[in-house]
């Protein structure tokens, strides 16, 4: 038998942005996870789905944007589709993490441009594949259910 997967399919709109994120926070669900992680989940998928809609296909809506999700035995893998334009390996491998530290009373970096960031410091992984079909995979660790191996 096979992992538990799910997959959605929306129109390239940010307003359809939120069903996926609705069905990334079920499938966490019913995957163990569960408070914060669900909701850090759901703003990472957010974010990934939002960029791809933005950068990939520059906000116009005739197009797709695909999430599988799968559920494996140690952890939840998030693998996020487009067929728009490739994002920038540079961009996509860099830590960007530090994006996210500023100081209280501070400025800081605009909101903006801290997608990346985000789902780098929430998710255990972020792989990016560029082609023809554009996958970003995030990858989080589930909790143990608490037997020994």
């Amino acid at each position: 038998m096979g992992s538990p997967q799910f997959t959605l399919t929306i129109e390239s709109r940010l307003d359809s942005v939120h069903a996926l994120a609705a069905m990334a926070r079920r499938a966490s669900e019913s995957a163990g996870l569960s408070g914060d992680e669900l909701n850090e989940v759901e703003l990472c998928i957010t974010e990934a789905a939002n960029n791809a809609i933005k950068h990939a296909y520059l906000g116009e809506s005739k197009f797709v944007v695909e999430l599988v999700v799968t559920v494996l035995p140690d952890s939840i893998v998030f693998d996020l589709f487009d067929s728009g334009v490739s994002a920038e390996a540079s961009i996509m491998e860099a830590d960007r993490r530090h994006l996210l530290d500023v100081a209280p009373g501070s400025d800081g970096p605009e909101e903006s441009g801290r997608g990346i960031a985000i789902m780098q410091s929430l998710m255990d992984s972020l792989e990016y594949i560029a082609g023809p079909r554009n996958r970003l995979r995030l990858t989080r660790r589930l909790p143990r259910s608490g037997k020994e191996s």
